[in-house]
Protein backbone atom coordinates (compact mmCIF):
# COMPACT_ATOMS: atom_id res chain seq x y z
CA UNK A 1 0.00 0.00 0.00
CA UNK A 2 1.72 3.26 -1.09
CA UNK A 3 1.76 6.11 1.76
CA UNK A 4 -0.45 8.30 -0.68
CA UNK A 5 -3.11 5.55 -0.39
CA UNK A 6 -2.71 5.30 3.18
CA UNK A 7 -2.80 9.09 3.27
CA UNK A 8 -5.74 9.22 1.78
CA UNK A 9 -7.94 6.56 3.81
CA UNK A 10 -6.56 8.03 7.13
CA UNK A 11 -7.70 11.25 5.86
CA UNK A 12 -11.53 9.86 4.89
CA UNK A 13 -11.55 7.83 8.42
CA UNK A 14 -10.59 10.71 10.55
CA UNK A 15 -13.18 13.00 8.46
CA UNK A 16 -15.57 9.94 9.40
CA UNK A 17 -14.92 10.09 13.37
CA UNK A 18 -14.97 13.82 13.47
CA UNK A 19 -18.30 13.46 11.59
CA UNK A 20 -19.71 10.60 14.26
CA UNK A 21 -18.86 12.57 16.98
CA UNK A 22 -20.05 15.64 16.23
CA UNK A 23 -23.27 14.11 15.45
CA UNK A 24 -23.29 12.68 18.91
CA UNK A 25 -23.17 16.00 20.05
CA UNK A 26 -26.02 17.03 18.89
CA UNK A 27 -29.92 17.13 19.67
CA UNK A 28 -31.83 15.19 17.03
CA UNK A 29 -35.86 15.39 16.99
CA UNK A 30 -36.23 12.42 15.80
CA UNK A 31 -38.88 10.50 17.60
CA UNK A 32 -38.14 7.12 16.32
CA UNK A 33 -35.65 5.52 18.76
CA UNK A 34 -32.23 4.73 16.58
CA UNK A 35 -32.78 7.31 14.19
CA UNK A 36 -29.40 9.07 12.94
CA UNK A 37 -28.71 11.49 10.79
CA UNK A 38 -25.49 9.57 9.37
CA UNK A 39 -23.42 12.44 8.63
CA UNK A 40 -20.51 10.08 9.04
CA UNK A 41 -21.20 8.39 6.17
CA UNK A 42 -20.53 11.14 3.44
CA UNK A 43 -17.18 9.60 3.71
CA UNK A 44 -18.12 6.66 2.44
CA UNK A 45 -20.25 7.87 0.09
CA UNK A 46 -17.29 10.07 -1.41
CA UNK A 47 -15.08 7.24 -0.81
CA UNK A 48 -17.32 5.30 -3.58
CA UNK A 49 -17.30 7.58 -5.86
CA UNK A 50 -13.20 8.68 -5.07
CA UNK A 51 -11.43 5.30 -4.05
CA UNK A 52 -13.89 2.26 -5.75
CA UNK A 53 -15.28 -0.86 -3.17
CA UNK A 54 -12.05 -2.15 -1.63
CA UNK A 55 -10.71 1.18 0.01
CA UNK A 56 -14.23 2.35 1.29
CA UNK A 57 -14.72 -1.21 2.78
CA UNK A 58 -12.05 -0.40 4.37
CA UNK A 59 -12.81 3.37 5.23
CA UNK A 60 -16.59 2.13 6.73
CA UNK A 61 -14.92 -0.65 8.91
CA UNK A 62 -12.39 1.13 10.51
CA UNK A 63 -14.60 3.98 11.09
CA UNK A 64 -17.53 1.92 12.59
CA UNK A 65 -15.30 0.15 15.00
CA UNK A 66 -13.32 3.07 16.07
CA UNK A 67 -16.74 4.81 16.40
CA UNK A 68 -18.01 2.13 18.53
CA UNK A 69 -14.80 2.24 20.75
CA UNK A 70 -15.49 6.21 21.67
CA UNK A 71 -19.20 5.51 21.92
CA UNK A 72 -21.50 2.53 21.74
CA UNK A 73 -19.98 -0.20 22.84
CA UNK A 74 -20.53 -3.93 21.47
CA UNK A 75 -24.09 -3.95 20.75
CA UNK A 76 -23.86 -0.39 18.96
CA UNK A 77 -20.92 -1.90 16.58
CA UNK A 78 -23.25 -4.79 16.37
CA UNK A 79 -26.08 -2.94 15.09
CA UNK A 80 -23.75 0.20 13.11
CA UNK A 81 -21.93 -3.15 11.29
CA UNK A 82 -24.71 -4.95 9.87
CA UNK A 83 -26.41 -1.22 9.07
CA UNK A 84 -23.20 -0.80 7.34
CA UNK A 85 -22.71 -3.93 5.54
CA UNK A 86 -26.22 -3.85 4.18
CA UNK A 87 -25.88 -0.24 3.41
CA UNK A 88 -22.62 -1.16 1.68
CA UNK A 89 -23.57 -3.74 -0.26
CA UNK A 90 -26.66 -1.82 -1.58
CA UNK A 91 -24.76 1.61 -3.11
CA UNK A 92 -21.90 -0.78 -4.91
CA UNK A 93 -25.01 -3.40 -6.52
CA UNK A 94 -27.06 -0.22 -7.40
CA UNK A 95 -23.50 1.61 -8.67
CA UNK A 96 -23.28 -1.73 -10.68
CA UNK A 97 -26.51 -2.20 -12.71
CA UNK A 98 -27.42 1.71 -13.12
CA UNK A 99 -23.90 3.38 -13.41
CA UNK A 100 -24.87 5.78 -15.54
CA UNK A 101 -28.63 6.71 -14.23
CA UNK A 102 -27.96 6.70 -10.56
CA UNK A 103 -26.39 9.71 -9.01
CA UNK A 104 -24.95 10.05 -5.32
CA UNK A 105 -28.17 10.93 -4.01
CA UNK A 106 -30.08 7.75 -5.11
CA UNK A 107 -27.27 5.69 -4.06
CA UNK A 108 -26.84 7.38 -0.61
CA UNK A 109 -30.54 7.18 -0.05
CA UNK A 110 -30.73 3.85 -1.08
CA UNK A 111 -27.82 2.74 1.12
CA UNK A 112 -29.59 4.76 4.14
CA UNK A 113 -32.75 2.31 3.54
CA UNK A 114 -30.85 -0.82 3.81
CA UNK A 115 -29.05 0.59 6.76
CA UNK A 116 -32.29 0.57 8.34
CA UNK A 117 -32.79 -3.04 6.98
CA UNK A 118 -29.93 -4.56 8.46
CA UNK A 119 -30.28 -2.49 11.81
CA UNK A 120 -33.58 -4.24 12.10
CA UNK A 121 -32.35 -7.68 11.68
CA UNK A 122 -29.50 -7.42 14.08
CA UNK A 123 -32.73 -6.18 16.58
CA UNK A 124 -34.72 -8.70 15.71
CA UNK A 125 -32.02 -10.84 16.62
CA UNK A 126 -30.72 -9.81 19.76
CA UNK A 127 -33.93 -8.87 20.94
CA UNK A 128 -35.42 -12.27 19.91
CA UNK A 129 -38.40 -11.07 18.40
CA UNK A 130 -39.72 -10.31 14.82
CA UNK A 131 -41.84 -7.58 16.57
CA UNK A 132 -39.22 -5.28 15.90
CA UNK A 133 -40.10 -5.06 12.04
CA UNK A 134 -42.69 -2.62 12.80
CA UNK A 135 -40.07 -0.26 13.24
CA UNK A 136 -39.09 -0.42 9.55
CA UNK A 137 -41.50 1.28 7.92
CA UNK A 138 -40.94 4.91 10.01
CA UNK A 139 -36.99 4.26 9.96
CA UNK A 140 -37.32 3.59 6.60
CA UNK A 141 -38.52 6.53 5.81
CA UNK A 142 -36.20 8.80 7.88
CA UNK A 143 -33.43 6.77 6.46
CA UNK A 144 -34.07 7.46 2.49
CA UNK A 145 -34.70 11.36 3.60
CA UNK A 146 -31.37 11.73 5.41
CA UNK A 147 -29.72 9.10 2.86
CA UNK A 148 -30.71 11.80 0.38
CA UNK A 149 -29.64 15.22 2.41
CA UNK A 150 -26.00 12.78 2.91
CA UNK A 151 -25.93 12.47 -1.04
CA UNK A 152 -26.43 15.93 -2.03
CA UNK A 153 -23.74 16.95 0.68
CA UNK A 154 -21.32 14.20 -0.64
CA UNK A 155 -22.25 15.34 -4.26
CA UNK A 156 -21.26 18.83 -3.84
CA UNK A 157 -18.16 17.63 -2.35
CA UNK A 158 -17.09 14.76 -4.97
CA UNK A 159 -17.17 17.61 -7.17
CA UNK A 160 -14.78 19.51 -5.72
CA UNK A 161 -12.25 16.97 -4.21
CA UNK A 162 -11.84 15.19 -7.63
CA UNK A 163 -9.67 17.62 -8.77
CA UNK A 164 -7.25 17.13 -5.62
CA UNK A 165 -7.31 13.29 -4.31
CA UNK A 166 -7.64 11.76 -7.49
Amino acid sequence: MSTRRISKLGLFIAIALVLHIAEGMMPLPFIIPGARLGLANISTVMALYLFGKRDTFLIMVVRITIGSIFGGGFSGFLYSFSGGVCSFLAMVLLMTWAKDKVSPVGVSATGGFFHSVGQIMVSMILLETPRMIIYLPALSIVSVITGAFIGLVSLQVIGRLQKIVI
